[in-house]
């Protein structure tokens, strides 16, 4: 039953984030319409989150079972396993952000050839804002594991926040 009930409130909550991120789509395709901006937004965000998702998919297989055994140990080894997997989320997150910098050029020559000279300028500029947001989910994935190993599913609720931000933002703009 207590199976049952957890998949029945990831459902509601990944329904809530799936809508919040299609909303925010057709903010963007509304207020923007089609053109070189939404190609750059399109182009930049894909490839700055798609590392951090697949490393995210990682975590949750991996580090949920971890953490679920982490309570046994004591409170000293739970402080210091937490801090340490911090940390390294941060420097892998910030590795991969400056990564993507140096790449990016490459980036954009190979998964760009089609794209106007305008799209491209303006993705080289994007990424630059954009950059960050991978090292942030990475972040944020280990604390998502860190909830669902402690059956907090509101975590698949909260990936859905930064699509209700920038829906936010389009439609107040």
């Amino acid at each position: 039953m207590r199976i049952a009930r957890g998949a029945m409130r990831i459902s509601v909550f990944v329904l809530v984030g799936r809508c919040a991120g299609a909303l925010k789509e057709m903010a963007v395709a509304y207020r923007y319409g089609t053109g070189p901006i939404v190609d750059a937004y399109q182009l930049t965000m894909t490839l700055v989150g798609w590392l951090p998702v697949v490393l995210a998919t990682i975590f949750s297989m991996v580090l949920v079972p971890v953490f679920v055994e982490l309570r046994a140990q004591p409170l000293a080894d739970q402080t210091r396993f937490l801090g340490e997997l911090e940390g390294w989320a941060i420097v892998v997150g910030a590795m991969l952000t400056l990564l993507l910098y140096a790449c990016w050029p490459l980036a954009l020559h190979i998964g760009a050839t089609n794209l106007s000279a305008e799209t491209r300028a303006i993705c080289r500029q994007m990424i630059l804002t954009m950059g960050p947001i991978g090292a942030l989910m990475l972040v944020s994935s280990a604390y998502a594991a860190r909830l669902q190993s402690r059956e907090r599913h509101i975590n698949t609720l909260l990936d859905g926040l930064p699509a209700g931000f920038v829906l936010g933002f389009v439609l107040s703009a």
